[in-house]
Formats: structure tokens, C-alpha cells, sequence
């Protein structure tokens, strides 16, 4: 036996022996007649001490010694300490009460079992009867420990206020005032929440740990030996019995007509905008998982068609939104967000009846709240593996929304504490996953974005008849004639349309989508030189202007309102720019018509990729994107697509594209696309994921 397990086993066993010279002296005194009052006094040394050496559990945790969370065991030990000596050691009017001696057998009976089940099972023989009686026994002793410590609580807070116990007033030389008595109210209200998660919590731990026959036999003994005492308690253990047959009867057959896992799949926003958790679900969703997929749906739009009668959408209904007119009340404003948030995800993951989940994923960000609400609901509620699936960085992304520095700095805390506590994690792209393991000590698997069959399955219109009646739109909102298009050495096709570029947004603060407006301002003048013959002075009206580029910006966000508003006051001749919302299949045809797309997303963090460009190759669309951090790992420069820094140079880019050589090189690049598609995303998500998933649940 190896040192650690050596000396874990010899505090175990010591601990069950103290606890049970505890609970032999109880008994002692009720054998021969002594009453309550007097059990505090003969137990008073042994209880302190056995209770006391408890603190070393957390010092356990804290170092590894045993797989235990350090929160959890630091809140159960301290609780405990604080009833014993901030309470009954400093307030003896509760020192004889009854429910001190009923708190003594509680804690004794409850520890025995606990510690002899953790030092037979370091020895590696049998725990049969310790794992049974751990895992049964609780049924009543806990209600009856918890029970007891709030009653005993209750009993001396009179007392407490009475004596300024433990408290500090002014004034004094800190300055600051403490009161014990408004604590113990805290305390006492904490009870009522606290008690129920860890019952269920236990009953979760309990349920494959029982055997009928086994509850009979322990329960009727109990009886018979109590009954020694009280002739009526055989009844009353033998109702008990009944009790717990019937609560184990419920969970086994609860058990077995679950026989698919369930896995709750969280993303704290829009769910049509969320591609990527939605494609996690539908994969789950295919390997026989049942689904519950948490976001914001918006009941006027219809969600995506693909997804499984096997995925349940849990629409969160969220009434607040952050204001950024100044720090303070962005702070405020984010405070409400984060708590409404808060209770809708601790609402439907904790307290909403449900199946037990055997896995929680979570896209992150946001990550304020879900991070917190998702780990306390797989670890305290439902046991299940905890997974963050990284698609960018939560507090990067309040950096860019020039949030305060101080909540940006906790953000980050935030999240790398509780990527830290994930059972395992996915991220985008490699440099996300050099960035996790280098600064953060996260190990994390890569999961790159990839087009989904729907993509490469989806018919083309050569008709273009979405595209043209998307042109004919835009030319009667901005009041421009519609004419057919036809120049020399320039692109001529008989549906009469420009050159069909197409951006896809979020209108989030990590895409700069007023460079296109820039851009497109700058290229209109050059084209309008060309067609007056690069005559400066020469004006050309309205009517004369053939449009050569149409952009159609696709998606809905916060930042559109503003971009509309200075679009609309534009008179753009040559270049014809629109902003529209499409459903799926909509935006599936308009990529497959178009001829390249366009990606302002720059990135808060510098190491995301854009889904966008992904959905734009599985189309054979070339794509002109912003370059940053970690762009490269998706386009390759000539090959697939260009990559620009400045608007002079994403203007020269589509100067060039308009070009006899710049239409060649648009073809080269879809020939390229053609040759080299990418692998689906089933085929890397069960390559990927699906082998990590299977290891942990």
C-alpha cells in the first residue's frame, strides 16, 4: 500500500472509531436513565476534537490527496464547526435541548458508515454493507442533522443577539461593524435551498447503491433494538421501511425507462445564430442521445429544420440588455443581465423537473453566467460531465465593448477558473487550443468548424430567381433604375446582374462592417472615373450609372440599425450595397448564385475563426476576409480566398476582381474550392468528439 492510500486509511478508520466512541457515549447515557441536558457535558471533548480534525479534509482536497471539490468540503466542514462552537460551545441554553443529542446521533451514524466505506475501499476489499448503509442511512439522518443544526440555530439566535456574540459595533479602530445575528439568519435561510439540492444529490448517488431486502433487514433491526426504549417504534421503523422501498421502487423504475443519455447542450443567445452548438445537438442527437438545447428563440422566426425530433428547444425568455451610454450603467445594466440570466439557466438546469443529465455542454462565450450555473448543475444536480466548447473568449469580448478593465480583469478570472473545473473542453482552432494550454493550463480538443451535408446537399437555382428578386428590391428602395449589365471584357450573363459579393454578420463589435461602407464609397468614385473617362470635373447622373458590384450583407444584430441609417443616406452609383434577414435555405441559394464573400470579422481575441467563411467554401465561394491572429489556419492567400488589412486594400482587391484578370482569378479560386472541399462536420465531429464524449459519460 502506497503512502497516501497508507495514511488515508489509518484517518479513516481513526475517524469511524472516534465517531463511534461518540455515539457508544449517547448511548451509554440513555441506558442508564440520564436525560438530555446532560449529554453535552459528557461529550463535549471527544465531539470537539472528532469534529475538529474534520479541517483536515479540506487541507485533503486543497492538495489532491483525495479527488474532492475543496468548495463543497470547506462548506460542509465549516457549517458544521460554526453549529458546534461559534453556537452550542458559546450559548449553553441550547447545550441541553434535545435536538443537541438528536444532532450527536445524526453526525455520529452518518460518519461511521461514511468513514469505514473510504478505508475498506483503500484496502480494496469488500464495502458492501459501508456502501449500503452510507448511501441509505441519510434518508433520515440528514433531514434529521439538518433539521437539528436549524432548530439549534433558531434556539440561540435570542441569545446571540442579546450577548453581541461574535460581533463587532462601532465604533472602533477597523472601523467596521460585524453583526452574528443577522449571519445567522443568512445562514438559516441558506437551509432551504441547501437542503434539497444535497438530497437529491445523494438519492442521484444512492440509487444504483440499494437493495430492498438489505432496507427490510436494517430497518427491522433498527426497530428491534429501539423498540427496547419506546415499545411503539417497530411500527414506526417498519413505516419508515415502507418509505424507503417506495423511494427506491420510484428511482429504479425512473432508472430504467431511461434507458437513452440526456444531454442539456446550453448557449446563452439566439439559437439561429448559433450554428455551431446547434450542429453539436443534432450530432448528439444521431448517436442516440436525447437533447435539451437552452437559448433565446425568437417565436416570429422558425428555427432551423434540421434539427431532431430527439432535440427538445428550451426557449429562455430574457427581459433586460445591457445599455453602453456610460460605464456606470453599462455596469449596472450588465449586473441585471447577468443575474436574469442567472436564474433562467439555474431555473430550468436545477430546479425544473427533468431527467438526469449525463452531459452538459456549453458554448462559451458568453460565459457569465453559464460557465457557473452549468458546472454547479453537473456537478451538484445531475453528476454529469461538464463540457466548454471554446469558440471564443467571453472577456475579450467585453474589451471590445469597452467594458471596465476591472470586470474585463474578473472576466477572465471567471472563465479560466471554470475552464479549469470542465471535464472536458473543445476549441476552434489551434491557436485557441496553444493559447488554453499555454496561459491557462487547459488541455482541450480541436474541433474545427466544418460544412454540414445540408450545405453540400442543397440544390443550386441556376434560375437565380432569389438573387434577382433580392436585386430588383434594393433598386426600388434606393431608387436606381434596373438595367441590364453588359460591357465589354467585363462579366455578361443572361440573368443581366453586376458582380454578386456576399457578407454574412452578427453586427457584433468584432466585425468592423462601416470599413465595407468606406470601401464601397471609394470604389464608387474610382468607377465613376472610369465611366466619365477619368474626367474629375465630369458628372454622371443617376440614370446613367450601371451598377458593377452588388453586396448583400445577410444576418441581425445590434450594430445594423446604425449601419442602415448611413447606408441610406449614401448615393452610390456604381456600387449597390443592401442588408437583409434570410432564412436558412434563403441564405444557402444566395451563396450558392453569388460569386465571392466577404468577411469583416477581426476577432476579439484574435484566435476564433467565422463560421461564415466555412458555410462560403462548402458554396465554392472564394472569400475576401480581414487577416488577423490566426485567419491563416482557414485561407490560404491565391488559393481560396484573399486577405486584406486596410480598406485601400480591400478596395483594391475588388477593383482588381472587376477586372477581366480579376474574373480569372475568382475562377481559379473556385476550381480550387471544387478540387479541395472540406470535410463535413459529422465527419470531424465523430472523429473528434465524439471519442472524447463516449470516455466521459
Amino acid at each position: 500500500m502506497q503512502l497516501r492510500q497508507s495514511y488515508l486509511f489509518l484517518y479513516n478508520f481513526a475517524c469511524a472509531l472516534g465517531w463511534t466512541y461518540v455515539i457508544s457515549r449517547v448511548g451509554k447515557l440513555a441506558s442508564i436513565g440520564y436525560g438530555v441536558e446532560n449529554t453535552y457535558s459528557v461529550i463535549k471533548q471527544p465531539l470537539i476534537f472528532w469534529q475538529c480534525i474534520q479541517v483536515l479534509e479540506i487541507l485533503h482536497a486543497a492538495l489532491g490527496i483525495v479527488k474532492s471539490s475543496v468548495i463543497t468540503t470547506f462548506v460542509q466542514v465549516a457549517s458544521r464547526i460554526i453549529i458546534l462552537l461559534a453556537i452550542v460551545y458559546r450559548v449553553p441554553e441550547v447545550q441541553g435541548s434535545i435536538f443537541f443529542t438528536t444532532l450527536v446521533v445524526a453526525w455520529s451514524l452518518a460518519e461511521i458508515p461514511r468513514y469505514l466505506h473510504y478505508a475498506l475501499s483503500l484496502t480494496g476489499g469488500r464495502t458492501t454493507v459501508a456502501t449500503w448503509l452510507r448511501y441509505s442511512g441519510f434518508l433520515i439522518l440528514y433531514p434529521l442533522g439538518a433539521g437539528s443544526e436549524m432548530m439549534l440555530l433558531y434556539k440561540a439566535m435570542p441569545y446571540i443577539r442579546e450577548r453581541g456574540l461574535w460581533s463587532l459595533t462601532l465604533p472602533n479602530k477597523l472601523n467596521f461593524a460585524f453583526d452574528f445575528y443577522k449571519v445567522c439568519w443568512v445562514l438559516l435561510l441558506l437551509y432551504l435551498p441547501g437542503l434539497p439540492f444535497m438530497y437529491i444529490h445523494m438519492l442521484r448517488q444512492r440509487k444504483n447503491n440499494v437493495d430492498m431486502l438489505a432496507a427490510l433487514i436494517f430497518w427491522v433491526g433498527c426497530g428491534l433494538v429501539a423498540r427496547t426504549f419506546w415499545h411503539r417504534s417497530l411500527y414506526v421503523v417498519l413505516i419508515i421501511c415502507a418509505i424507503h422501498v417506495a423511494i427506491f421502487y420510484f428511482f429504479k423504475k425512473k432508472a430504467a425507462s431511461s434507458e437513452r443519455k440526456v444531454a442539456a447542450v446550453v448557449v446563452l443567445g439566439d439559437v439561429e445564430r448559433s450554428p455551431r452548438i446547434v450542429n453539436q445537438a443534432i450530432c448528439l442527437a444521431r448517436c442516440g442521445w436525447r437533447v435539451e438545447l437552452f437559448g433565446f428563440v425568437d417565436r416570429k422566426e422558425r428555427t432551423s429544420s434540421a434539427l431532431s425530433e430527439q432535440i427538445s428547444i428550451i426557449s429562455l425568455q430574457a427581459f433586460f440588455r445591457t445599455l453602453k451610454y456610460s460605464k456606470l450603467l453599462y455596469a449596472a445594466t450588465a449586473f441585471l443581465v447577468a443575474v436574469e440570466r442567472f436564474m433562467l439557466l439555474l431555473y430550468h438546469l436545477c430546479f425544473f423537473q427533468k431527467p438526469y443529465y449525463a452531459l452538459i455542454l456549453v458554448q462559451n462565450p458568453p460565459s457569465i453566467p453559464t460557465l457557473a450555473v452549468a458546472w454547479f448543475a453537473s456537478y451538484f444536480i445531475h453528476r454529469a460531465a461538464f463540457v466548454i466548447d471554446w469558440h471564443n473568449f467571453g472577456y475579450t469580448m467585453m474589451e471590445v465593448s469597452h467594458a471596465p478593465r476591472t470586470l474585463v480583469s474578473i472576466a477572465r478570472a471567471y472563465e479560466k477558473y471554470f475552464g479549469e473545473l470542465a471535464t472536458a473542453n473543445f476549441c476552434v482552432c489551434a491557436a485557441a487550443q496553444n493559447f488554453l494550454q499555454k496561459h491557462w493550463k487547459i488541455s482541450s480538443v480541436l474541433l474545427y468548424d466544418c460544412p454540414t451535408e445540408r450545405f453540400r446537399n442543397f440544390p443550386r437555382d441556376a434560375s437565380k430567381a432569389l438573387l434577382k428578386e433580392l436585386y430588383v428590391s434594393t433598386l426600388d428602395k434606393l431608387h436606381l433604375p434596373f438595367r441590364p449589365f453588359e460591357k465589354n471584357g467585363r462579366r455578361s450573363a443572361p440573368s443581366n446582374l453586376p458582380l454578386v459579393a456576399i457578407s454574412s454578420t452578427s453586427w457584433t463589435p468584432d466585425e468592423n462592417m462601416h470599413l465595407l461602407l468606406d470601401v464601397c464609397i471609394e470604389l464608387d468614385r474610382r468607377c465613376a472615373l472610369k465611366y466619365s473617362g477619368g474626367d474629375v470635373s465630369s458628372s454622371m447622373s443617376v440614370t446613367e450609372a450601371k451598377p458593377e458590384l452588388y453586396i448583400i450583407i445577410t444576418g441581425k444584430g445590434p450594430q445594423r440599425a446604425s449601419f442602415e441609417e448611413r447606408l441610406m443616406k449614401l448615393k452610390l452609383r456604381c456600387i449597390v450595397l443592401d442588408t437583409f434577414w434570410l432564412r436558412w435555405e434563403e441564405y444557402v441559394q444566395l451563396l450558392k448564385t453569388a460569386d465571392f464573400g466577404i468577411s469583416l470579422h477581426f476577432s476579439s481575441s484574435g484566435i476564433d475563426l467565422p463560421m461564415k467563411v466555412v458555410d462560403m467554401f462548402a458554396c465554392g465561394l472564394p472569400v475576401l476576409s480581414y487577416r488577423y491572429g490566426c485567419i491563416d489556419e482557414l485561407i490560404h492567400q491565391g488559393q481560396n480566398g484573399l486577405l486584406f488589412e486596410t480598406s485601400d486594400e480591400l478596395c483594391d482587391i475588388l477593383e482588381y476582381l472587376l477586372s477581366v484578370e480579376g474574373l480569372h482569378l475568382l475562377s481559379n479560386m473556385r476550381e480550387y474550392l471544387k478540387a479541395n472541399p472540406m470535410p463535413t462536420w459529422e465527419d470531424e465531429w465523430q472523429r473528434n468528439a465524439k471519442p472524447v464524449l463516449e470516455s466521459i459519460t
